[in-house]
């Protein structure tokens, strides 16, 4: 039997007593929630830049930590581009250099995500 209805009451009467508690749990939420829209943001990418169709995208991708999503990622970016395939289209040197920006950005936010959500 779970006790999860329990957790859930004990959070709302916690939530009613403080307004201040309120406000930080609606932020941690808005966070996680944005978190969790640039994860699947850099799936799609790496999706894309593979060539891979979803299924098999998600055969190969699926379970990884966003660490290790972003390394692949990275990998797909520094690949000599030829002139056939999704990166030899597409990506110029300008994007990489964005892409892989934005990637150290995500990266950072992830270690911090993990150390809110972990209290490591």
């Amino acid at each position: 039997m779970t006790d999860t209805p329990d957790k859930l009451v004990m959070l709302s009467q916690l939530l009613k007593s403080d307004p201040k508690e309120a406000s930080f749990y609606e932020a941690l939420g808005r966070f996680i929630t944005s978190f969790a829209l640039a994860e699947a943001y850099i799936h799609y990418l790496t999706r894309w830049l593979s060539g891979t169709d979803d299924e098999s995208a998600r055969i190969i991708l699926g379970g990884l930590r966003s660490v290790d999503v972003v390394d692949r990622l990275k990998k797909l970016l520094r690949r000599k581009k030829s002139s056939a395939g999704i990166l030899g289209e597409y990506m110029v040197p300008e994007y990489t250099t964005a892409v892989e920006d934005c990637l150290d950005q995500f990266s950072k936010i992830s270690q911090t995500r993990h150390k809110i959500i972990h209290r490591t």
